[in-house]
């Protein structure tokens, strides 16, 4: 049984607009046959709903997210992903999501999903590491993405229990939606079979 990875712009090196999680959650619902018979779901999502939502409407849309993925995989292995910091407003969102990491953590087990410390890896003394992320301060550059595809392959192993392959590239797919209005943006529902 395959594992998949979903996720916004931050779990590639592109700089586009990331999905949010109500819209992981509609790419889910929509794409149901894509996601059946899986052994593990990582999902690497929030980043983009910070200046969005307060962290209770957060908390909310993960629990949702979470209870619709168990809907369509009832045998999967949900995995939620820590936010990485973002050091374009780390000053005002440090704290956020450090009580964000907190409640999500809790949430988790109470729904009987993982929670995944992946963010430890861009973070040295309490402080985000600039090294590890482009110009746009937001996303990770070379260096920070293979520290994130190590991090992501660590948590999926920790959470089955056994070690899985450390190939993310295969399996990429891209939505492009339109808003009411007919303005085109972009939102990158991002699934990468692991194996």
């Amino acid at each position: 049984m395959p594992r998949l990875l979903i996720g916004d712009s931050i779990c590639r090196m592109e700089t586009r607009p990331g999905a949010r999680i109500c819209h992981v959650a509609y790419y889910a619902h929509k794409n149901k046959h894509l996601l059946q018979n899986r052994e593990l779901i990582q999902i690497v999502v929030g980043t983009n709903d910070l200046g969005a939502l307060c962290n209770e409407c957060i908390i909310d849309c993960y629990r949702a997210l979470v209870r619709l993925l168990m809907e369509i995989c009832p045998g999967a292995k949900v995995q939620i992903c820590s936010q990485l910091p973002r050091l374009v407003d780390t000053r005002t969102t440090k704290q956020r999501q450090l009580d964000i990491a907190r409640d999500v953590k809790k949430m988790c087990k109470q729904e009987g999903a993982d929670y995944a410390k992946i963010h430890t890896a861009f973070i040295r003394n309490r402080l985000p590491v600039p090294f590890r992320f482009k110009a746009d301060q937001l996303h990770p550059n070379i260096a920070g993405q293979a520290h994130l595809e190590v991090s992501l392959i660590r948590a999926g192993s920790k959470a089955l229990g056994y070690n899985i392959n450390r190939d993310l590239g295969r399996g990429m797919i891209r939505e492009e939606r339109k808003d009411s209005e007919g303005e085109g943006w972009m939102i990158r529902a991002v699934g990468h079979e692991l194996c």
